[in-house]
């Protein structure tokens, strides 16, 4: 059934507002009824010049009950008056009292204030939310706080409440400020920085998503340089720490064409009668093209190859076996090869061990798989990594040459991503053996003394994207991935192409001349001169490690 509203006059009532014989024009005395600013119905009006006339009984008026529309609409106010008012209240009786009803519309509804409490209930609907004679009103809160980005003078207001997480509100916010911005890339240039009650400002995401809303204020969004402390401190390493002790370098002859004779005289030592037998000992993670070139390169100098892998990474995360799968690529070495199992131990969740222990075990593994290798002494044993190749004019100096020092480092030319990017010759980790009983596989500076341009060290030079993501989550450095848009796919590829640091860091370097050089991208070069052979040899096959190959496949 459909409820009409109309306005009229009742129908037992006689108005005497006006009288047409007398021309004389009754008007009731509104004193009374204005006493109290709320507006009456026309019937009360009319019943209360009844009684001053005192022609007929009053009559009270049936009207028609309105209920707000909105929540909170009638304040205390209003709602004091009526109860005290002898107003009857309304209640619908039937279908035949329908026509005697005499309503009115909500006065000034526009001027009521909506009232909110934290026990109002929440609700997404406004319209009849009447439950029981009990009216639900809508619990609302806005939370807006001015936001502004370093390099635009126009600031912003965002509510917090339409939020729920740091990556949302990022979003937001990078959406906000798009116009503003050169283009997309700059945008993950900055970090959101907010000031508290005390007006200190924090770092957003170093508190939980509830404790930042309830405290910020105000809102920035800062270029990384400034706010991370990590680059900060690399950027004022000169002044906090000492820098190591320098080599003594011991200079490289090389020439094609010049005898082993002149070569090992060149550089003070003399020309064995026999070669020596040479072991190239590495602890194997997902390196398998740069594998495949160091061997290829090695082999025809190289007496075994001894390689341990673990079923876990340096940081406890479970790993496929990777040479252990892909052994049929490395046949061409089979009769050459030493391979063992390191089993490791997955690290728990949410605990901490630090990866640099569980390097040091694998390395320590090592010597005993070098002793059931058949290393003896005052053979060769090459300590370093997969993707640090000694050149094989290196080895040769090495197996034929007497009074060599029993340990030297061996100064690499160090690239990354690819033979593209040479970055300078700051490479030294490896390290050439005279082996004896007391020779320990170990990664770490042994002497000071460090033969000069001895080969190359090309880091996190992988054919697949998801080979970077490995190695980024997985070797003894992890911690620098600071945040999961460290391991986008898409951010990768842009920087190995800008050549450009993964983990967003400033060069590790002791004076600030050497810093401010090498800070920013690095130089492409479209020189491959003086590379391995076999991978001159095999270009195609190894396009992506050569200047124009920087795109790479996801998988």
């Amino acid at each position: 059934m459909e409820l009409h509203l109309g306005l009229a006059l009742s129908t037992n009532f006689k108005s005497r507002a006006h009288n047409a014989n007398t021309n004389k024009t009754h008007f009731p005395n509104f004193n009374h009824v204005f006493h109290h600013k709320n507006k009456r119905t026309f019937s009360q009006i009319m019943d209360h010049a009844q009684e001053e006339e005192e022609e007929e009984e009053t009559s009270s008026t049936t009207t028609l009950s309105l209920l707000p529309l909105t929540p909170g609409h009638s304040d205390d106010h209003h709602r004091q008056y009526y109860n005290q008012s002898s107003t009857t209240t309304i209640t619908k009786s039937d279908e035949d009292d329908e026509e005697s009803l005499v309503g009115r519309p909500p006065v000034n509804d526009g001027r009521k204030k909506l009232r909110y409490s934290e026990n109002d209930i929440i609700d997404d609907e406004v319209g009849d939310n009447i439950v029981e004679d009990r009216v639900v009103s809508i619990h609302v809160q806005r939370n807006y706080v001015k936001v502004k980005m370093e390099g635009v003078v126009i600031a912003r207001k965002i509510d917090l409440n339409m939020h729920h997480s740091f990556h949302t509100l990022n979003q937001t916010l990078m959406d906000m400020f798009h116009k503003c911005t050169s283009n997309d890339e700059q945008l993950n240039n900055y970090e959101l920085v907010y000031q508290d009650k005390e007006g200190d400002w924090l770092l957003a995401q170093d508190v939980s998503w509830r404790s930042f809303i309830q405290c910020a204020q105000r809102l920035k969004l800062l270029k990384r340089i400034f706010i991370h402390r990590q680059k900060v401190s690399y950027f004022f390493r000169p002044l906090w720490d000492n820098p190591p002790a320098p080599f003594t370098s011991i200079p490289h002859y090389y020439a094609e064409n010049v005898s082993m004779d002149h070569l090992c005289h060149l550089h003070g030592w003399s020309l064995r009668s026999q070669p020596r037998k040479i072991f190239d000992a590495i602890i194997f993670s997902n390196e398998l093209d740069l594998l495949d070139i160091r061997w290829h390169e090695l082999y025809p100098y190289v007496s075994k190859f001894v390689i341990l892998e673990s079923n876990t990474t340096f940081t406890g995360i479970p790993k496929p076996l990777f040479f252990a799968i892909n052994q049929e690529r490395f046949a061409f070495a089979k009769q050459k090869v030493v391979h063992d199992l390191y089993p490791g131990r997955v690290a728990v969740q949410g605990s901490y061990e630090d990866p640099f222990v569980l390097e040091s075990k694998q390395r320590g593994a090592m010597n005993t798989l070098l002793r059931r290798a058949g290393i003896s002494n005052g053979d060769i044993l090459l300590m370093s990594d997969t993707d640090e190749i000694p050149s094989p004019h290196t080895l040769k100096l090495l197996q034929w040459c007497d009074g060599i020092p029993p340990i030297m480092h061996l100064e690499l030319r160090n690239y990354m991503y690819s033979f593209e990017f040479p970055v300078d010759y700051s490479s030294w980790r490896a390290t050439a053996h005279v082996y004896d009983p007391r020779t320990l596989y170990r990664h770490s500076r042994l002497t000071d003394l460090i033969f000069s341009d001895a080969g190359w060290h090309c880091s996190f030079c992988f054919r697949y994207i998801s080979e970077f993501v490995f190695k980024m989550t997985a070797y003894s450095h992890a911690d620098r991935v600071k945040r999961k848009s460290f391991l986008s796919h898409s951010r990768i590829q842009n920087l190995i192409c800008k050549g450009d640091d993964l983990f967003d860091m400033l060069p590790e370097e002791y004076t600030f001349h050497e810093l401010i050089k090498k800070m920013g991208s690095i130089p492409r070069s479209a020189s491959a001169v003086h590379l391995p052979a076999y991978l001159i040899k095999n270009a195609e096959k190894f396009k992506f490690l050569l200047p124009g190959g920087c795109i790479r496949t996801p998988e």
